[in-house]
């Protein structure tokens, strides 16, 4: 779905936070290690924050979301895979995990840079993309 406007660029990048801190949500008890498990809790917690923030920047840009038309950025780009069979195990989740973080790194680095008419939500957006590069290093390092 091309995401045309601000508004429609913010209600995606709400969802896919919203879609993957449930991920999380749901398999955090099924990660065996200690040491990944606390990962996982952590990023949960921050997903939690994550989705405040936006809420926030829609708050205080709400008369800017019509304003300026955005091309070229297409939630079709950004799928976000988080299916994990009740069989994976950690490493298994801990890859599924690090694929999440990384399509949200690449949707928030996109849309900041189409989104720089609004500058404030613009850097929102460049500190979420880099919070979930952080975190794919974070997971990727567990392995």
């Amino acid at each position: 779905m091309e995401l045309g406007t601000f508004g429609a660029v913010l209600s995606y990048a709400l969802d896919i936070e919203q879609r993957s801190s449930a991920f999380f949500e749901e398999i955090v008890d099924r990660v065996v290690r200690q040491d990944a498990r606390a990962v996982f809790e952590d990023i949960m917690l921050k997903g939690q924050r994550r989705i405040r923030n936006l809420m926030r920047v829609r708050r205080e840009n709400v008369t800017e979301m019509i304003l300026e038309p955005i091309t070229g950025l297409d939630s079709d780009d950004f799928p976000l895979k988080t299916g994990a069979s009740p069989e994976a195990d950690d490493s298994a989740l801990i890859g599924i995990a690090a694929a999440v973080q990384d399509t949200l790194k690449e949707f928030f680095t996109a849309a900041a840079s189409k989104i720089s008419f609004l500058p404030e939500a613009s850097y929102e957006f460049e500190d979420l993309a880099s919070e979930h590069a952080d975190d794919a290093v974070l997971l990727r390092g567990l392995t």
